[in-house]
């Protein structure tokens, strides 16, 4: 699910390219398991997984992020994962909705949506208790105008950060020649693959003391390009290619990585609706009646990520929704070659983050 989000993202936004799929998968399953009639047929074919298991699907879900965020078990690793339904509150939900948005260990909050500036003031505030103050005013998600016309967002933050196992050297990162472009280099012993099925080749750097959390590099061969390897993943599963991955022995391998910043401000609504969801944007067609008896449907799904690695390890965070006011800049990097990455929690396969950078 999440690289089929990202090749659909991906063909609608050029240039380098971030997205959170683990926070928005979550987001999504919420509010899917809770439609009806084609609405839920279309968002079956994408989650597949039936209604009867979607109690389960959320507590995986939640069960993997309270793993996650227990900084005790992951020295060297930070990751915050809070997520919130906020509502109007003149709107109805039904009591089965509000059970689900408890056991997928998310926050219910009712605010007066018409007071658009208190609302805001209040969202923001809540979601600086919930992360104990811990991330920057600067990147607050709610203003004033994202609560106009709306009665209910789903709505998330997720936030990691992580140290490099290996890290590089600072005095061994070397300009490249006639860019701005700083290249992070370093002799490691590491798992990498060529996979030629996928048409790149593979590695992986380890973040922290531990290997359950790590970036997984893959580098396209000659002639292919980035929409090359996301499509052949129809014939190699990102389980599998990971388990060949991990059979390979560690080798030395000369590790060159650019120490790169991404910034995207992007809409899901033509992702999903390739994927085949379209119902859930149509007034007419939506069916969400096991949120609320009212009709109701999803005007957008906007968000936001950004990421910064360096020679230390990487931070990487997404809003869900984006703050509109904010930076909608596209970058485009031609002077390095292509790469995806993923910011993978291996015990479960969740990729917490993926983007691309390159031209």
């Amino acid at each position: 699910m999440s690289l089929e989000m990202f090749y659909f993202t991906q063909l609608e936004n050029e240039g380098d390219l971030v997205i959170a799929p683990f926070s928005l998968w979550n987001l999504i399953s919420l509010v899917a398991f809770k439609s009806s009639s084609d609405t839920w047929r279309q968002l079956h074919s994408i989650i597949g997984i039936s209604k009867r298991n979607g109690q389960y699907f959320n507590s995986i879900f939640k069960f993997t992020t309270d793993v996650m965020t227990d900084v005790s078990k992951f020295p060297g690793v930070s990751f915050k994962n809070v997520q919130v339904v906020l509502c109007d509150a003149n709107l109805e939900l039904t009591k089965s909705f509000q059970r689900s948005v408890i056991d997928s260990g998310m926050s219910l909050k009712m605010l007066d949506f018409e007071d658009g500036v208190s609302a805001a003031e209040e969202a923001n505030h809540y979601y600086q208790n919930l992360c104990n103050n811990t991330f920057s005013p600067e990147l607050l998600i709610f203003d004033s105008t994202t609560f106009n016309e709306s009665s209910m967002i789903v709505s998330g933050m997720v936030e990691f950060e992580g140290n490099w196992s290996l890290p590089f050297k600072k005095s061994d990162t070397i300009l490249k020649n006639g860019t701005d472009i700083y290249i992070m280099q370093q002799k490691a012993n590491i798992q990498q693959v060529n996979i030629d099925i996928l048409g790149a080749s593979v590695l992986e750097l380890n973040y922290g003391k531990s290997e359950d959390f790590n970036m997984v590099v893959l580098t396209p061969h000659e002639g292919v390009s980035i929409k090359d390897v996301l499509i052949n993943f129809d014939k190699i599963s990102f389980t599998d290619l990971l388990s060949k991955l991990h059979s390979e022995p560690l080798k030395e391998v000369d590790v060159k990585l650019p120490k790169f910043s991404v910034i995207s401000t992007i809409s899901l609504n033509g992702p999903l609706t390739s994927m085949e969801a379209r119902d859930i944007f149509l007034p007419s067609r939506a069916d969400f009646s096991g949120i609320t008896e009212e009709e109701m449907y999803i005007s957008s799904i906007e968000h936001r990520a950004l990421i910064t690695v360096t020679e230390t390890g990487t931070r990487a965070t997404a809003f869900t929704p984006a703050n509109s006011s904010k930076d909608r800049r596209t970058t485009i990097t031609d002077s390095v070659s292509p790469f995806l990455f993923l910011i993978v929690y291996r015990p479960s396969y969740s990729i917490l983050f993926c983007g691309k950078y390159g031209a």
